[in-house]
């Protein structure tokens, strides 16, 4: 029937808006500066089923279902990617608040977007700059580049880690709703 049809689109739309919020969630975690802190669980997408207080529910609420793995590979495989990324990259590890001072300069943004770059080869990072891009809204956005470059896409709405997914050059990107972007300048 129609409605049953409507339902199961309504149902994926919000699986995907889902999965795309906690991507951005933990990719924000993970390039941000400080000690990231990742749940058991959070890479094949635990859910506690609404539960605020688990400390007294049952483990049928608290366990992690390991058959996620198969069903959430891709979101595991992000996280793998964002790990790698943070792992490789020093500029995310920074370790005083005048490193970050000196390395981290804010982009001028609106909508739901936040984004920033690292610079100057920040915390002896062997890329110069690094560009990272926040977007909270569910429309894809375009955001002013900081300078013309050809920028070295890492991390977008697709794929995440060290290898270069596509360069952009030009006076803006497009970063799709609901998602993160890094790039880099050697």
């Amino acid at each position: 029937s129609v409605l049953n049809k409507e339902l199961s689109e309504y149902k994926k739309e919000l699986e995907s808006i889902c999965v795309k919020t906690c991507l951005l969630a933990n990719g924000i975690v993970l390039t941000s500066q400080g000690i990231s802190f990742f749940h058991a669980g959070d890479e094949i997408l635990r859910s506690k089923h609404g539960d605020h207080n688990t400390y007294r529910s049952p483990d049928s609420i608290n366990k992690i279902r390991w058959n996620d793995k198969d069903r959430f590979h891709n979101v595991f495989e992000y996280y793998q990617g964002m790990i790698r990324l943070r792992k490789t990259h020093p500029a995310f590890c920074m370790t005083t608040a005048k490193e970050v001072e000196e390395h981290l300069s804010f982009i001028q943004s609106k909508d739901r977007v936040v984004a920033y770059t690292l610079n100057d080869h920040a915390n002896n990072d062997e890329w110069k700059q690094i560009l990272v891009i926040y977007n909270a809204d569910r429309k894809a956005r375009e955001i002013k580049l900081p300078e013309y470059a050809e920028w070295n896409v890492v991390v977008d709405h697709t794929k995440a880690g060290c290898e270069v997914i596509r360069t952009v050059s030009g006076d803006s990107i497009k970063v799709e709703g609901v998602s993160m972007l890094v790039a880099y300048v050697k």
